[in-house]
């Protein structure tokens, strides 16, 4: 059984999407895709991933729409929110919904956004490297 972290990046804007889904390959996830909240949804019911990395517009259904689902369907998977929404409205309804945390794209490196991803999964880095040097 493999111990590769599965990440769903759910992304509108293709650039980014493929962007994230790069960085987290070459951080030593799995990652699925999705360019709005009904393909992610579908995607979760498929099969679990470990943590969600979501935007909140979108076409479709947005982010509040997808984490209040979630909620519904009583899926416990971590959402970090990653948007271009700095309102502290917007950060505290998506925490309110159940995000386990909040990042605006344009304040915050990739790096720190791994971290957290790592911090959320219970996964330090340096236990990633390890496992990726003795492959």
């Amino acid at each position: 059984m493999s111990n590769i972290k599965k990440i769903l990046v759910v992304e509108d804007t293709q650039e980014l999407r493929e962007l994230l889904g790069m960085n987290l390959k070459e951080a030593g996830f799995e990652v699925e895709v999705a360019s709005n909240g009904v393909e992610s949804l579908e995607i979760m019911k498929k099969a679990p991933v470990d943590l969600v990395l979501m935007d909140i517009v979108m076409p479709d259904m947005n982010g509040y729409e997808v984490l209040a689902k979630l909620n519904e369907m009583r899926i416990m998977t971590p959402v970090i929110i990653y948007s271009n929404m700095p309102e502290i409205e917007s950060r505290n309804e998506a925490i309110k919904l159940g995000a386990v945390d909040y990042f605006e794209k344009a304040e915050i490196p990739i790096e720190v956004v791994i971290e957290k991803i790592h911090f959320y999964l219970k996964r330090p880095p340096e236990k990633q490297k390890e496992e990726d040097n003795s492959i």
